[in-house]
């Protein structure tokens, strides 16, 4: 039986079964990136995974439900253009965030 992730998140056992599946390199979210990765890679988009997910790459375990990506802005335009519409739909409106160095 295929559960919605917002289904599973919703009951504090089923979350913290996916969260348990997630620190094995399993589960709902673990599967979505591994999609998101080979799309972007298919596409030719350089990312970054930010956040939770990756500090638990990096052996800092956190809870998480949700996937952080870096895009350049010629990335996020691509992506824009290439992937939305086609299996992914923005959550909320995308931002662009400008860092100076």
């Amino acid at each position: 039986m295929i559960m919605d992730f917002q289904q599973i998140i919703a009951s504090p056992v089923t979350a913290y079964q996916e969260g348990l599946r997630f620190f094995m390199g399993e589960g709902i979210l673990n599967e979505t990136l591994r999609r998101v990765a080979k799309d972007l890679e298919n596409h030719q988009i350089d990312y970054s995974v930010i956040g939770a997910v990756a500090l638990n790459q990096h052996g800092y375990r956190r809870f998480t439900e949700d996937i952080y990506l870096l895009l350049t802005s010629e990335g996020l335009e691509k992506f824009r253009n290439e992937l939305i519409g086609k299996g992914y739909r923005p959550a909320y409106c995308i931002r662009s965030l400008k860092f100076i160095a």
